[in-house]
């Protein structure tokens, strides 16, 4: 996988999906060249992965990988990787679009010690971004989703929103459930933009006392 890793992260970072063969054997040559017993082999590997299909050429003679999701898993190892010598590339991935799929994977690969203040930095661009990348997590940590939903709850106390604002912190709050605070959520009810958002968050919270309440909600949207 070492020798992967470096290549979807080119391929990532150049917003390409292939690469000619002969800047494949030159990263190649780039991590094995302390080994030179399988630096003299880079071209059997690249068959080999060729024969099995996890690389594959296109019309062009240019290879690329099998799917996307590999590419973007790759991406995102040699990303952590990266992140441990330095944390400023994070600021520069996460200007790109075609980063997106690649920076949630690498949020779930992150060691959890590192994950919540990664979540921060990544939040205090882009609030949204950062709680769907919780969400798509394999383990979601009960303290790194309160945290979050707490940094959303400040922005919404500490300063006027407009509409455009509160929806896209709806969307946001969405992708943290179940870890939010009920007497936060209560409060929201009765804020037409974000009233939806919350009904849906206490009641897959199993608070039982505000369903009277959501049913009033959902009443005045059929009415």
């Amino acid at each position: 996988m070492k020798l992967l890793t470096p290549i979807a992260y080119s391929l990532i970072d150049q917003g390409s999906q292939t690469i000619a063969p002969d800047q494949i054997l030159a990263s190649f040559h780039k991590t094995l060249c302390h080994r030179p017993t399988l630096d003299s082999k880079k071209v059997d590997i690249f068959k080999t992965l060729m024969a099995l299909d996890l690389l594959i050429p296109d019309a062009d003679g240019n290879i690329g990988f099998f799917h996307q999701t590999i590419l973007e898993y790759l991406a995102a190892v040699e990303l952590v990787s990266l992140y441990q010598k330095d944390q400023g590339l994070l600021k520069e991935k996460i200007n790109f679009l075609r980063w997106d799929e690649a920076i949630m994977l690498f949020v779930s690969l992150l060691p959890s010690n590192q994950r919540d203040n990664t979540l921060r930095l990544i939040a205090d661009f882009d609030i949204e971004f950062a709680c769907r990348a919780f969400e798509s997590a394999t383990v979601k940590e009960k303290t790194i989703g309160i945290s979050l939903f707490d940094m959303i709850s400040d922005r919404l106390s500490t300063r006027q929103l407009s509409t455009a604002e509160k929806e896209r912190l709806a969307k946001a709050i969405h992708h943290l459930v179940p870890f939010g605070r009920k007497e936060v959520l209560v409060k929201l009810l009765n804020d037409p933009v974000l009233a939806n958002v919350a009904s849906i968050f206490l009641a897959r919270m199993g608070i039982k006392s505000v369903i009277p309440r959501i049913i009033e909600l959902l009443l005045k949207d059929n009415v």
